[in-house]
């Protein structure tokens, strides 16, 4: 499955929950493609990851969960290879 980052700008949401503790989500958007299918995606970020690099990357089968409910979904660190990284940018793998 390929991955496009095409921005590195992280996105956060708080909210708060009934019993009062404050919760905050970071996401960064990325464009899935799944065979000719192309979807705009959240990727999840933890508290102190770092925004992914622009570019293009492999998602590489480390990076998949089954999620409380049964469904396949991506994990908060992702396991990259990188296809084409913009110049200045590093490329990494997450794991």
């Amino acid at each position: 499955m390929k991955l496009r980052v095409k921005a590195q700008q992280v996105n956060e949401r708080k909210i708060t929950a009934k019993t009062g503790k404050e919760y905050t989500f970071r996401e960064q958007q990325a464009v899935v493609e799944l065979g000719e299918e192309r979807r705009v995606i959240n990727l999840s970020l933890d508290d102190t990851q770092a925004a992914y690099p622009v570019g293009e990357y492999e998602v590489l089968d480390g990076s998949f969960e089954v999620d409380r409910n049964g469904n396949l979904a991506l994990k908060r660190r992702l396991a990259l290879k990188p296809l084409t990284v913009v110049a200045g940018a590093a490329s990494r793998q997450v794991g």
